[in-house]
């Protein structure tokens, strides 16, 4: 499980890789009402439950650009925020309508199988030092500091709520989509550190797209590009009446021949090229 091809690359040059991440956000859940519930199964049913509902939340990975760090059992780890990923900047959002679409993925699961489970979820934000770890089956890990908090978001928290940090709360506050109301309760994060936290709602249905729409929406233009010029070319692949084959791909082939040309000659309107930084994908340097 790594976060992109570059890491992968980089491994294969045997680098050892370690990314400081001054900010991301992250997400742990537990179900609550599985240990139950699993008594009660065989582990071949288990495991198609388990299947049915991580199957679920996974739909949305890609769609809000954050990524599952992990799944231990019936616990769901994902982190916002992971350079090349288009949650960069909005990572809070884009874990908040991640964690609002687990919940509504757990209830409907519930309404079909008609069992009883609820989603507990933790979010909070810091800062990170993340790295890929083993050779075999590499992983990308994080650790810190921060990732504890984070699973003690979910583990104080209520079934079927959503808890955040207080480091959360003061970047989703600024954000219309969500509601995030302070709980009377206060968390105790250490020994000594009692900490204010906050339960997140939606303020209407669409809150995923939405966040898509506004904050996310330039790296979907580029993939909406990219299925547009697909559609261009399977409509000049199928039977015409009067036109030959090599007339109806000379439009698209010609226009990808001119992309080509700007990839390569760095002309107007063409992407940098990717700089792989084989110590950290925090940032680009030079070779």
């Amino acid at each position: 499980m790594l976060p992109s091809k570059q890491y992968a690359e980089a491994l294969m040059q045997q680098s050892t890789i370690v990314d400081e991440l001054a900010e991301v956000t992250l997400l742990y859940s537990d179900m609550v009402g599985f240990t139950p519930l699993g008594s009660k199964l065989d582990p071949q049913a288990i495991c198609v439950m388990l299947n049915k509902i991580y199957s679920g939340f996974d739909r949305h990975l890609d769609d809000l650009g954050v990524y599952k760090m992990d799944t231990v059992g019936d616990a769901f780890i994902v982190v916002g925020g992971l350079p090349s990923h288009k949650s960069s900047k909005h990572h809070a959002a884009a874990i908040a309508a991640f964690a609002v679409e687990m919940l509504r993925e757990i209830e409907r699961f519930c309404k079909e199988e008609n069992v009883a489970l609820q989603m507990r979820i933790g979010i909070h934000t810091g800062s990170v030092v993340g790295g890929v770890v083993g050779i075999k089956k590499p992983r990308y890990l994080i650790w810190g500091r921060h990732t504890v908090i984070a699973n003690l978001m979910e583990s104080r928290g209520v079934p079927g709520r959503i808890q955040v940090s207080e480091a959360t709360y003061a970047l989703l506050r600024d954000y219309p989509e969500f509601r995030v109301d302070e709980r009377t309760e206060h968390v105790q994060i250490s020994e000594n550190d009692i900490t204010q936290t906050y339960f997140l709602a939606p303020n209407h249905a669409t809150v995923k797209d939405d966040v898509i729409s506004r904050y996310l929406q330039e790296i979907r233009l580029v993939n909406t590009a990219d299925v547009c010029a697909l559609d261009q070319l399977r409509s000049c692949l199928l039977p015409s009446n009067n036109s030959p084959l090599s007339k109806r791909l000379e439009v698209p082939l010609s226009s990808r021949r001119h992309s080509d040309r700007l990839a390569t000659s760095g002309g107007e309107g063409s992407s940098p090229p990717l700089l792989v930084r084989t110590r950290s994908f925090c940032g680009m340097m030079d070779d």
